[in-house]
Protein backbone atom coordinates (compact mmCIF):
# COMPACT_ATOMS: atom_id res chain seq x y z
CA UNK A 1 0.00 0.00 0.00
CA UNK A 2 1.26 3.39 -1.05
CA UNK A 3 1.16 6.64 1.05
CA UNK A 4 -1.07 7.90 -2.09
CA UNK A 5 -4.01 5.72 -0.07
CA UNK A 6 -3.82 8.15 2.97
CA UNK A 7 -5.33 10.54 0.31
CA UNK A 8 -8.81 8.72 0.02
CA UNK A 9 -11.86 10.09 1.97
CA UNK A 10 -13.26 7.05 3.84
CA UNK A 11 -17.19 6.48 3.07
CA UNK A 12 -19.57 8.87 4.80
CA UNK A 13 -22.40 7.22 6.87
CA UNK A 14 -25.91 9.51 6.37
CA UNK A 15 -28.51 9.01 8.68
CA UNK A 16 -32.22 10.30 8.28
CA UNK A 17 -35.26 10.25 10.30
CA UNK A 18 -38.41 9.51 8.00
CA UNK A 19 -42.07 8.43 8.12
CA UNK A 20 -43.16 5.28 6.19
CA UNK A 21 -46.52 5.22 4.54
CA UNK A 22 -48.40 4.62 7.87
CA UNK A 23 -46.84 7.71 9.40
CA UNK A 24 -44.21 5.45 11.63
CA UNK A 25 -40.59 7.32 12.10
CA UNK A 26 -38.53 5.24 10.40
CA UNK A 27 -34.36 5.28 10.39
CA UNK A 28 -32.64 5.23 6.51
CA UNK A 29 -29.03 5.18 6.29
CA UNK A 30 -27.16 5.92 3.36
CA UNK A 31 -23.27 5.50 2.33
CA UNK A 32 -22.40 8.22 0.61
CA UNK A 33 -18.42 7.36 -1.33
CA UNK A 34 -16.49 10.06 -1.70
CA UNK A 35 -16.11 11.28 -5.54
CA UNK A 36 -12.84 9.92 -6.80
CA UNK A 37 -10.32 11.17 -9.39
CA UNK A 38 -12.72 8.94 -12.03
CA UNK A 39 -15.62 11.24 -11.21
CA UNK A 40 -13.63 14.11 -12.07
CA UNK A 41 -15.96 14.40 -15.19
CA UNK A 42 -18.78 15.02 -12.60
CA UNK A 43 -17.00 17.57 -10.93
CA UNK A 44 -16.33 19.21 -13.51
CA UNK A 45 -19.03 19.36 -15.38
CA UNK A 46 -20.95 21.10 -12.18
CA UNK A 47 -19.07 24.51 -13.20
CA UNK A 48 -19.96 24.25 -16.70
CA UNK A 49 -23.07 26.35 -17.93
CA UNK A 50 -25.92 23.98 -19.27
CA UNK A 51 -24.21 21.29 -17.45
CA UNK A 52 -23.77 22.08 -13.74
CA UNK A 53 -27.64 20.47 -13.46
CA UNK A 54 -26.73 17.04 -15.27
CA UNK A 55 -23.83 16.68 -13.53
CA UNK A 56 -25.50 16.83 -9.95
CA UNK A 57 -28.09 14.35 -11.35
CA UNK A 58 -25.52 12.09 -12.11
CA UNK A 59 -23.61 12.52 -8.43
CA UNK A 60 -27.31 11.99 -6.30
CA UNK A 61 -27.92 9.07 -9.05
CA UNK A 62 -24.76 7.48 -8.56
CA UNK A 63 -25.15 7.37 -4.46
CA UNK A 64 -28.44 5.78 -4.79
CA UNK A 65 -26.69 2.78 -7.17
CA UNK A 66 -24.17 2.47 -4.47
CA UNK A 67 -26.69 2.35 -1.95
CA UNK A 68 -28.77 -0.69 -4.29
CA UNK A 69 -31.67 1.97 -4.49
CA UNK A 70 -32.50 1.40 -7.85
CA UNK A 71 -36.21 0.91 -7.73
CA UNK A 72 -37.66 4.22 -7.53
CA UNK A 73 -39.17 5.48 -10.31
CA UNK A 74 -38.56 9.00 -12.07
CA UNK A 75 -41.47 10.73 -10.31
CA UNK A 76 -39.84 9.70 -6.62
CA UNK A 77 -36.82 10.53 -7.65
CA UNK A 78 -37.99 14.22 -9.35
CA UNK A 79 -39.71 14.39 -5.96
CA UNK A 80 -36.91 13.75 -3.17
CA UNK A 81 -36.68 16.37 -0.54
CA UNK A 82 -33.46 18.91 -1.93
CA UNK A 83 -32.71 18.93 1.99
CA UNK A 84 -31.76 15.27 1.88
CA UNK A 85 -29.66 16.37 -1.71
CA UNK A 86 -28.06 19.14 -0.25
CA UNK A 87 -26.61 16.67 2.50
CA UNK A 88 -25.46 13.54 -0.02
CA UNK A 89 -24.03 15.93 -2.15
CA UNK A 90 -22.08 17.77 0.68
CA UNK A 91 -20.85 14.15 2.03
CA UNK A 92 -19.90 12.72 -1.90
CA UNK A 93 -17.73 16.01 -2.66
CA UNK A 94 -16.73 17.25 0.54
CA UNK A 95 -14.66 20.80 0.53
CA UNK A 96 -15.07 20.61 -3.69
CA UNK A 97 -18.60 22.16 -2.95
CA UNK A 98 -17.51 24.65 -1.31
CA UNK A 99 -15.91 25.60 -4.42
CA UNK A 100 -19.28 25.16 -6.58
CA UNK A 101 -21.88 27.47 -3.79
CA UNK A 102 -23.23 29.03 -6.68
CA UNK A 103 -24.20 26.25 -8.62
CA UNK A 104 -24.90 24.18 -6.00
CA UNK A 105 -27.05 26.81 -4.39
CA UNK A 106 -29.02 27.50 -7.79
CA UNK A 107 -30.03 23.97 -8.30
CA UNK A 108 -30.75 23.11 -5.26
CA UNK A 109 -33.52 26.73 -5.08
CA UNK A 110 -35.08 25.34 -8.27
CA UNK A 111 -35.95 21.91 -7.06
CA UNK A 112 -37.36 23.56 -4.14
CA UNK A 113 -39.28 26.11 -6.08
CA UNK A 114 -40.64 23.05 -8.41
CA UNK A 115 -41.77 20.95 -5.29
CA UNK A 116 -43.66 23.99 -3.90
CA UNK A 117 -45.24 24.54 -6.81
CA UNK A 118 -46.34 21.07 -7.53
CA UNK A 119 -47.79 21.34 -4.15
CA UNK A 120 -50.13 24.10 -4.84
Amino acid sequence: MSRLTRFQRKPKELEFTLEDESGKEIIEKIKVIPLKVRNMDMMLDMGKEGKASEAIHRIIKKVLDDNGIKDYTEEEYQNMDYEFIDQILDAAMGQSVANMSDTKQKFLENIKAKQEASKK
